[in-house]
């Protein structure tokens, strides 16, 4: 079950989540805000949104009356129910898409729990992304680092810069930037696959019809305030320099790959 946010502060649901969600959070935020006006609101449609955290942070980020919708087939009737009684004011929670579309969508590490990744990122652009809407995206990268951690979380793939710059063409988007995020924790995944393959493991995809959502232990971290800090500054450096160098059109190499694409029949 989605662990509620009981209408807390940013700062407060960020208590006992692992560094890099909340480092992750705080890049995608930041980035999204980019890319939205700044002089007035906007509707964000957030798919595949668990428990609203990262919802919260990108509303935190956004104009005063914006709005992010948290989008999830794997909300049942008493987890929405529960949301829904806790949810801070400006998010709200579905399991249907709305019948609307949104300034923007975000689409962030979703796509590989999906076995028709094409037609999931085709429909959702085509039907919930107004014309010139921002769409972010974000999903694992290198699929020589699939390892039994990619099982765990229900991954079809990891993804290529040539598979995920596919994934965009099947779309009526255009990218606007494409950037790697988190080099700095390709060293301990791949430290993990060599060990999978010196016992003679070899991790492959989940089978199709594994549930898209399973439980994991990001919301669980307990490393101690002093080391939750060296990590989130470790990992927010590394991602403002990934960001920096997305700018300068070098995609670094990083553990996730994202874009920020833009719907191609603008007005």
């Amino acid at each position: 079950m989605p662990r509620a946010l009981a209408g807390a502060s940013v700062a407060e649901a960020e208590a006992g989540r692992h560094p890099w969600e909340t480092a992750r959070a705080a890049f995608f935020a930041g980035l999204l805000a980019q890319h939205l006006p700044k002089d007035r609101p906007s509707a964000v449609l957030d798919v595949g949104a668990g428990d609203g955290y990262l919802a919260s942070v990108m509303l935190a980020a956004l104009p005063s009356g914006s709005s992010v919708t948290c989008l999830d087939s794997g909300y049942g009737d008493e987890v929405l129910a529960q949301l829904a009684r806790t949810a801070p004011p400006g998010v709200t929670f579905t399991r249907a898409r709305p019948e609307r579309v949104f300034d923007a969508v975000t689409l962030l590490d979703v796509i590989e729990h999906v076995i028709d990744d094409h037609g999931f990122v085709r429909a959702i652009t085509e039907q919930s992304l107004r014309p010139g809407g921002t769409a972010l995206f974000s999903v694992p990268a290198y699929p020589l680092l699939f390892t039994q951690h990619d099982i765990d979380l229900g991954h079809y793939r990891r993804y290529t810069r040539a598979t995920f710059a596919a994934l965009h063409a099947s779309a009526p988007v255009d990218v606007a930037e494409m950037g790697g995020l988190f080099s700095s924790l390709l060293a301990p995944r791949g430290a993990q696959k060599l060990l999978e393959l010196a016992r003679g493991v070899r991790s492959r995809p989940a089978p199709a019809g594994l549930a898209e959502h399973i439980a994991t232990d990001v919301g669980g971290w307990s490393g101690g305030p002093a080391v939750t800090r060296m990590i989130q500054s470790v990992l927010a450096l590394d991602a403002a320099v990934g960001e920096r160098l997305a700018r300068a059109g070098v995609v670094a190499p990083g553990l996730s790959l994202w874009s920020v694409s833009r719907r191609k029949d603008a007005p």
